[in-house]
């Protein structure tokens, strides 16, 4: 019983300190406490009160602008590419260095352009032929472009008995792959690797010493693949007064805006740019570029697609020396675009 008793007394003892603390925490609600104002303070005459001080808060930077990612299976968006800080031609002619010229037993001077011209697998450049008796007279100037698998030297070879008898300045660049010029794939993009390298030889043989050019005869040809490259690069340019092309065509889609006359020549049996061919060729050239209409001379040789109708070169350079060119700027360093 006492044990009992004693047990009781401890259970109202409990209950009676939980309802104390209940009474003193108040009812529940579910309001925020309201806060307490500052008091208000009159300002006193007479006694200047300081301006309350507002922090300032810097603005946020503007967003950066998001490149949206190409969904799966379309290209990257282009990158803007920078504007050069030197034009085409410096670009081309910046490490041109001049050499003496080599003179042969024959009379004439044949020479090699280092200009360092290479590929993965070989070294490239180019040759100059300088007629005997050159120093100081104003000279024809031929830039003859080789065929696939070809290079300067070897187109050279068809053409050095005739520089000797016509008297003018060959140039044979190198391309950069032997099996083919690198032109452009339409007109937005005129300029490569090849297209520099045949300006900076042009500019190598002009620099040499006693060489002068006759600026009124300057051809640029081409054989084969090097046709095309020839009328690329003599239509952009305004130094070439005259477009050579054999056994080789012509398309719009790599010629610029300037004209001149051209002379297109091939073999009756040539297997790849035939007589009927290369004829509508032409006209489909002339209809895409209506300002060449009258400036195509057309003729057919003997033989096949091979440079080496001797006929047929010699046919090209008295058509050159007859025919007037298109006018040439002296300063011949503006690329027309």
């Amino acid at each position: 019983m006492r044990r009992a008793a004693a047990v009781t007394s401890c259970c109202w003892v409990i209950l009676m300190l939980v309802v104390r603390v209940v009474d003193c925490q108040g009812p529940p609600t579910d309001k925020l406490p309201t806060p307490i104002a500052a008091p208000k303070t009159e300002p006193t005459a007479g006694v200047a009160v300081a301006p309350t001080m507002v922090p300032t808060v810097a603005p946020l930077p503007p967003p950066r602008p998001s490149t949206p990612r190409p969904t799966r299976g379309e290209p990257p968006p282009p990158v803007p590419t920078p504007a050069p800080t030197m034009s085409y031609y410096q670009m081309a002619t910046k490490n041109v260095y001049v050499s003496p010229p080599k003179k042969l037993s024959s009379g004439g001077t044949r020479g090699n352009i280092p200009l360092g011209y290479t590929n993965a697998s070989s070294k490239r450049n180019g040759v100059y032929y300088l007629p005997r008796g050159y120093q100081n007279k104003r000279l024809p100037v031929m830039v003859m472009l080789h065929g696939s698998g070809s290079s300067g030297s070897q187109v050279f070879f068809y053409y050095k008995s005739l520089a000797d008898k016509y008297k003018f300045i060959f140039i044979g660049p190198d391309s950069h792959y032997s099996l083919n010029w690198l032109a452009p794939a339409d007109k937005t993009r005129p300029f490569t690797e090849d297209y520099m390298h045949v300006l900076a030889c042009y500019e190598y043989v002009r620099k040499l010493k006693n060489v002068l050019f006759d600026y009124n005869r300057i051809v640029m040809g081409g054989n084969s693949r090097g046709g095309y490259q020839a009328m690329n690069i003599a239509s952009r340019t305004d130094w070439a007064t005259h477009i050579q092309i054999t056994h080789s065509s012509v398309t719009a889609g790599t010629a610029g805006p300037r004209v001149a006359p051209v002379w297109i020549s091939t073999g009756e049996k040539d297997p790849l740019f035939g007589p009927g061919t290369t004829k509508n060729n032409i006209a489909r050239f002339i209809a895409a570029m209506p300002g060449f209409k009258n400036s195509f001379t057309f003729e057919v040789f003997r033989g096949g697609h091979a440079l080496n109708q001797v006929a047929e070169l010699e046919a090209s350079i008295k058509w050159w020396y007859s025919t007037a060119g298109a006018r040439s700027s002296k300063t011949y360093l503006k690329l027309l675009v």
